[in-house]
């Protein structure tokens, strides 16, 4: 992965991931952001990257999975400019934080310090629907569901 500086905007290359995917049963998981990245996927595709570790008690507590977002691209304040209203980030995100008002109000600043709980699910074909090898096999978050805890918690 190397930055890359654009309209003084500082981007990322993602490439290949040299640490191998984790590969955990499918199921609900509580999650915390760990960290987050904003760039290119293989130097064209802008992406919102943000991995999660679990901290639910057990052999999977400290695993790291990651949620991937297509965006439309960056601000040159290196902000997230969301793909539109009918993306998967508005949508998850309204169901975390409410409707925002407009698509500037969504930011990666929302998701730290809560307590999230997320879908996991494992990858078992490639991007052409083939059939991975299962020992190819790994898993993602699907999808974050719910807020359980952190700054703001309504307890909803």
């Amino acid at each position: 992965m190397s930055a890359v500086i654009n309209d003084n905007v500082i981007t990322h290359n993602f490439a290949v991931d040299n640490d191998r995917p984790e590969l955990l049963p499918d199921g609900v998981y509580t999650l915390v952001l760990a960290k987050s990245w904003k760039g290119l996927m293989y130097g064209r595709s802008p992406k919102l990257m943000l991995t999660f570790r679990i901290i639910d008690e057990g052999q999977y507590y400290g695993k790291q999975l990651m949620r991937c977002y297509n965006i439309k691209g960056l601000t040159k304040r290196n902000e997230i400019k969301p793909s539109g209203w009918h993306s998967n980030l508005v949508k998850e995100y309204s169901i975390l934080f409410g409707r925002p008002n407009n698509l500037k109000q969504i930011g990666v600043r929302a998701f730290k310090s809560k307590v999230i709980k997320g879908r996991v699910r494992a990858v078992t074909t490639d991007a052409k629907q083939n059939p991975l090898h299962p020992n190819l096999h790994y898993s993602v978050i699907d999808a974050l569901l719910s807020i359980e805890a952190g700054d703001g918690y309504s307890g909803a």
